[in-house]
């Protein structure tokens, strides 16, 4: 009989242990509703295709930035949605990460996307390009405002063109370097950055193909340019810690 049990407690632990395996955290960078619908469809998919379960964690940036990177080898493997620049931030702080595939946009039909600056139109009666923009941010202090600094098309795209043509946050110009406000917005929303600019409550935002799209589709697009990034950019990444059974 102990042996009987012995093999019991023995094939309970194996099944359990499988079934912990089988059932994955599942990480997003929760953006808004309509961000965190579409990793639920994709969960369904991968439940249904791939026979597994998850369980979701729906974080900020920045958590998911520490969640990817402080995961060890031992912990129960997860898959996650990585924006491009959370994955870069996670793994320059140690995540151990395997790529497993990108998607291919609604939007732009591609599985790359570009980084837009937003001005006003009463700013710039005809479509302006980078240079007219750069002019007109050099001739007055602007105001730019953005949703998370650890937004790849919003915040670091931008931040790498304004460091190019020496435009930073500070309180005034010197000889060789321009003043910009750069002010952090309480929701975090990227369409809300369109409203800001169309109103004139700020003179310069950023935002990626599918706010642009979804501004156009609203009428939004009547007040403001989209003035496109040179950079291309891959779409969220499909990733899971590498200790996943293949």
């Amino acid at each position: 009989m102990s042996r009987i049990l012995c093999c019991l407690g023995l094939c309970f632990s194996m099944l359990f242990t499988l079934r912990a395996e089988d059932r994955l955290a599942f990480v997003g960078v929760a953006l808004d509703l309509e961000t965190r619908q579409a990793d639920r469809k994709l969960q369904e998919f991968l439940v249904a295709k791939a026979g597994v379960s998850f369980a979701p964690e729906e974080l900020e940036y920045e958590e998911v930035i520490k969640r990817l990177s402080q995961a060890k080898p031992s912990d129960t493997p997860f898959l996650a949605r990585a924006t491009p620049y959370v994955l870069v931030a996670a793994e320059l702080l140690g995540a151990d990460l395997e790529v497993l595939g990108t998607y291919v946009s609604s939007a732009t039909g591609r599985t790359t996307y570009r980084s837009y600056f937003v001005v006003n139109r009463k700013q710039f009666p005809t479509p302006p390009d980078l240079a007219t923009v750069y002019g007109r941010l050099r001739e007055r202090r602007a105001r730019f405002v953005y949703h998370s600094p650890f937004s790849t098309s919003s915040f670091f795209l931008p931040s790498l063109y304004f460091r190019e043509q020496k435009l930073f946050h500070m309180p005034e110009n010197t000889e060789s370097l321009w003043a910009l406000d750069a002010v952090r917005i309480a929701e975090n929303s990227s369409s809300r950055l369109v409203d800001l600019v169309a109103s004139g409550e700020a003179d310069i935002a950023a935002v990626w193909d599918g706010t642009r799209a979804k501004a156009e589709k609203a009428g939004k697009a009547a007040a403001v340019h989209f003035v496109p990034l040179p950079a291309l950019l891959p779409n969220d990444l499909l990733v899971c810690s590498r200790n996943l059974d293949p």
